[in-house]
């Protein structure tokens, strides 16, 4: 059960937040358009994906080893104090 809610948590706070509101603002009318930055858009890929793996490992960690999400309403129930929390 804590995994359904952290999933429902990742999707519609942290998904929001990096993935839905910077694509409107980038396809709202106003916008100037697509900007071509060629190597520092991989750069940018790969630090978006490294942050997302290390939020995915730590979402991972509170839902089963301390049996609640990273949402403040329902935090974990145990002390997490492995993976990226030693």
């Amino acid at each position: 059960m804590a995994a359904i809610k952290t999933l429902i948590f990742t999707v519609l706070v942290p998904g929001s937040v990096a993935v839905y509101l910077p694509h409107l603002l980038v396809s709202s009318p106003g916008s100037p358009g697509t900007l071509s930055l060629d190597g520092f858009h991989y750069a940018g890929l790969v630090l978006i994906l490294l942050g997302a793996s290390i939020y995915l490992r730590c979402a991972w960690d509170f839902a089963f080893a301390g049996k609640g999400t990273p949402a403040p309403i329902d935090p974990p129930k145990e002390l997490v104090v492995r993976g990226l929390y030693i």
